[in-house]
């Protein structure tokens, strides 16, 4: 890494009436008067409307930058890692999930100026007002069970759900029948040989769900606890190591089970989302979340 110290500073850029910033703005971090997103994702934009995820810990933290107003996973989302060392602060370790875009270098601020910079912004562009009223907050630790039970719900509930739970046993099933027929299978093997081979398809199907959701589950177990803030504009998530936002055009649906919210984003099991609701700090946030959803996404 270069010991070449940079200049941090952050910049709203809003619409021309900018009346309403905390729903059209933008926050870009600016390096040396450069705007750091521009080149690595030409089509990211800036959500930081529950606040400017930029703190740096001694311990790093992973921050979504920006993503694609589409989907992260089609036109990509840039990350990069926070940490402080010492009286400077550190961007390192820089991500691009999409194909397009050149990642930046990594870079060195003072502590003193990058942190009175971040003061700055948070009190310029963050209103404590917004009009939209206070968000709803849920704190909860990932578990590996809240995973497996999204995983479950979404394959009775939904479309592309069912034809994967049901893929397995169906191919096993038209396996089976294809060979009888060519064999000439007495029709009691037959039978017999469908229901085992069906059986054993599900089986290997329930397995595959708990195998996905314990892979799910790895990847934010280090996010150890977790902070949602969700209203009418998204959903910001803050974990101990990892802090990002969505806007909720990111997601399609949602679905909700005993103890759980899951958040549909696409066809594939990776754009689940799940807030569990033993994380309310109220009661009623938990009836909160479900006016917000509904009021942005379809329920199924």
């Amino acid at each position: 890494m270069s010991h070449e110290i940079s200049i941090f500073a952050l910049r709203q850029q809003g619409p021309e009436d900018n009346v309403h910033p905390e729903l059209h703005g933008q926050i870009r971090p600016l390096i040396n008067g450069q705007d750091v997103i521009e080149d690595a994702c030409p089509e990211g934009v800036t959500s930081w409307w529950q606040g400017i995820p930029l703190a740096a810990t001694e311990a790093g933290r992973k921050v979504m930058l920006a993503a694609a107003e589409c989907s992260t996973t089609c036109c990509g989302s840039v990350w990069v890692t926070i940490r402080r060392e010492g009286s400077y602060v550190l961007w390192t370790d820089w991500e691009n999930s999409g194909d397009g875009g050149k990642l930046p270098p990594e870079y060195r601020f003072e502590a003193d100026q990058y942190d009175t910079e971040l003061a700055r912004a948070t009190t310029a562009f963050l209103p404590q007002d917004t009009g939209r009223g206070k968000a709803v907050e849920f704190v909860f630790r990932p578990a590996a069970a809240d995973f497996e039970e999204a995983l479950r719900a979404r394959a009775r509930r939904t479309a592309a759900g069912r034809t994967q739970a049901l893929l397995g046993p169906l191919m096993a099933a038209a396996g089976v029948a294809a060979f009888a027929v060519l064999r000439d299978i007495a029709l009691p093997v037959l039978i017999t040989a469908l229901v085992l081979s069906v059986a054993a398809a599900s089986w290997g199907t329930v397995r595959g769900l708990r195998t996905t959701a314990r892979r799910m589950f790895s990847i934010v177990e280090p996010y150890g606890q977790c902070r949602v803030a969700a209203d009418d504009r998204g959903m910001a998530s803050t974990g101990e190591r990892v802090s990002f936002t969505h806007d909720w055009t990111v997601f399609r649906e949602y679905l909700e089970t005993p103890g759980l919210f899951v958040l549909l984003g696409g066809e594939r099991a990776a754009g689940v989302s799940v807030v569990p609701k033993r994380g309310a700090q109220d009661p009623a946030d938990v009836d909160r979340f479900r006016v917000v959803l509904d009021r942005n996404l379809k329920r199924i």
